[in-house]
């Protein structure tokens, strides 16, 4: 599943602190299907990486971390006063393509699924609405959480998605 929270960056006083804010808000969301999801704390972020790698391979503080192991994934762009933080909730499934292809061997067993943490399935809509329910206000509008246009369809189609 994935999430994109765009705001002015003073909203939150600043990028790390809106990086927090969204992550906390997201690990609550969390917490509330029964997932034991903590920020990582600046202290365990690790040294930055001399090249990009996948994202769940590492983590970084403020990111939301189930038993030590990376169930969030997120970025942020700045772009004059404003920010987009975009990112990825693990709901089923594993690493192991992004393993092989990146050649890291950490992203496998440094990330983990809502689904492995909750020892059941999870769907997307009770992901979904859990993140409108921590949200709170903010995410008042009836608008907000509606299913997706049937245009949108071919996105969930794997031959479209990975024909390139």
């Amino acid at each position: 599943m994935t999430y994109a929270v765009a705001a002015p960056i003073a909203m939150f006083g600043g990028l790390r602190e809106a990086y927090h804010a969204i992550h906390a808000r997201l690990a609550a969301a969390l917490h509330a299907l029964g997932a034991d999801a903590a920020l990582a704390s600046d202290r365990e972020t690790a040294d930055p990486p001399d090249r990009p790698g996948p994202c769940f391979a590492r983590s970084v503080g403020g990111e939301i971390l189930v038993g030590g192991r990376k169930l969030v994934g997120s970025a942020q762009a700045r772009r004059g006063a404003a920010f987009l933080q975009h990112g990825s909730i693990l709901l089923e499934g594993s690493q192991e393509v992004i393993t092989g292809v990146s050649r890291e061997s950490r992203a496998a067993s440094s990330a983990t699924t809502l689904s492995a943490e909750l020892g059941r399935r999870v769907t997307w809509d009770e992901v979904a609405d859990a993140v409108v329910r921590a949200w709170g206000d903010d995410c008042a509008s009836p608008n907000l959480h509606q299913p997706p246009p049937t245009s949108i369809t071919l996105f969930s189609n794997p031959a479209w998605t990975w024909r390139r």
